[in-house]
């Protein structure tokens, strides 16, 4: 059985291909918000919650504009399913956001958090407490 193995940003994941001759490295897309995470891994806690903070708002500034724009010509009825699928990932982005800054001020998770976000969570946690910041 032959294998594929994927960089998943932190980690590399080995799937089965069909038949070809050597496994393969392959490159995934990560979400933006992913790879926001992990460029804020290493500050300390203060800065890290006023980047989150900074990022939700922009977020739900992408949103709020996203939600503003109505469909009045025939050009905009078009986009009306690509504004829609972007509306969504705003969303997604601010209950995210929202979610982590929730562990980062309790110490808990929040109700919806993903198991990514979660071991994220647990990971910044360590090391903020290697540094005695948490």
């Amino acid at each position: 059985m032959d294998f594929v193995v994927a960089r998943l940003g932190v980690g590399l994941q080995i799937t089965p291909t069909a038949a070809s001759g050597t496994p393969k490295e392959e490159v995934l897309m990560d979400d933006p918000l992913d790879s926001f995470l992990r460029s804020i891994e290493g500050l300390d806690l203060p800065e890290m919650v006023q980047a989150l903070k900074r990022r939700g708002d922009e977020a739900e500034k992408k949103q709020r504009l996203l939600r503003s724009k109505r469909p009045r010509t025939l050009k905009r009825r078009r986009e009306t399913d690509f504004l829609a699928s972007r509306r969504e990932t705003e969303s997604a982005t601010v209950d995210r956001i929202g979610r982590i800054l929730f562990f980062m001020r309790n110490g808990t998770p929040a109700d919806g958090t993903t198991e990514k976000d979660w071991a994220w969570c647990q990971f910044v946690a360590n090391k903020l407490r290697s540094k005695g910041q948490w």
